[in-house]
């Protein structure tokens, strides 16, 4: 980025740090995440950290992915300042703002830009705090929600093998170099601007954890690859759903079961073509299995499942 070039980004996160409760942010397992402005974010952490060390140790780890142009954020700069007593310190990381929004995002409530034009803010949040306060309404919510879901899958299925390839190359290569951190690639983890994904969040370890097996990295990338799709379950019990736009909800979860299935059978395909991963663990297997199942009628969980090679 441009912007990294004309100045300091170590002095930039320190003059962020003593803002940062004026930023909108996101809350994740680890910490939070500030949005400073257009181009970056700061990242921090709920607990403090004990082991300077370590902490130079992942955040070197994670920056050598951006720099080497996996589909990850790139990382700027990093900070650390002494907590009261000075034994812990609190942790801050200038990160690239990745575009667009994570993927099959599950938050109904998100939904209102595009229910806008049907009912008010006070209807929409009446109608989503219970099924029972206004059912046509909830259907006519559910009906966004199911159509963005297939939204999704649809730009999906038509990103270009390059594109899918450079995800599926950046899945595996974290998996492979990763001592100091460990991604975690499901969909609330993965960011998608309409062209694009990426991998965000990697977890800090506190610790070098050593290398993986190849063969392990194979094993979780193939369950990734499910993994990855396994929100499209949310979608099936909506057209149990008894109003007036029953059929439409049904008609619209059958279209996403089968655009959702294409998508992840690309997904799969390719893993086997670039890595050609067994899974020798039945574990594995029916870690995948269990997605499939729960996103697919049987006839689709199990055409997947064929897809996975088996060593066991």
């Amino acid at each position: 980025m441009e912007e990294v070039k004309s100045f300091d980004a170590k002095e930039y996160l320190k003059s962020k740090i003593s803002t940062l409760d004026e930023c909108s942010f996101l809350c994740g397992t680890e910490g939070k995440v500030y949005f400073v402005d257009d181009s970056f974010v700061v990242k921090t952490y709920f607990e403090p950290f004990d082991d300077m060390r370590v902490f130079n140790e992942y955040c070197k780890e994670i920056k050598s992915f951006g720099d080497s142009g996996y589909a990850v954020p790139k990382i700027y700069a990093w900070a650390a300042i002494p907590c009261l007593g000075g034994k812990n310190f609190a942790a801050y990381i200038l990160e690239e703002r990745v575009k667009g929004k994570t993927l099959f995002d599950l938050d109904v409530h998100r939904l209102y830009e595009q229910c806008k034009k049907f009912c008010s803010k006070e209807d929409f949040d009446f109608a989503t705090a219970s099924r029972k306060n206004n059912p046509e309404l909830l259907g006519l919510i559910m009906r966004e929600h199911i159509a963005e879901f297939l939204s999704i899958n649809k730009a999906i299925n038509s990103l270009s093998d390059a594109e899918i390839e450079k995800f599926i190359s950046t899945d595996y290569n974290l998996g492979i170099n990763s001592r100091f951190s460990s991604p975690d690639v499901q969909a609330g983890n993965v960011m998608f601007d309409g062209k694009k994904l990426t991998i965000i969040d990697s977890a800090y370890l506190g610790r070098d954890k050593g290398a993986d097996s190849p063969e392990s990295v194979k094993a979780t990338l193939m369950r990734d690859m499910f993994l990855l799709f396994y929100y499209n379950e949310n979608v099936n019990w909506l057209p149990r759903f008894k109003c007036g736009v029953t059929a439409e909800l049904k008609k619209l979860k059958d279209e996403n079961e089968e655009e959702c299935f294409l998508a992840m059978r690309r997904f799969v395909r390719k893993a086997n073509e670039m890595y050609t991963p067994v899974l020798t663990n039945p574990y594995d297997y029916d870690a995948c299995k269990m997605v499939a199942n729960e996103v697919f009628r049987k006839k689709l969980a199990d055409e997947i499942c064929g897809e996975v090679q088996k060593g066991f």
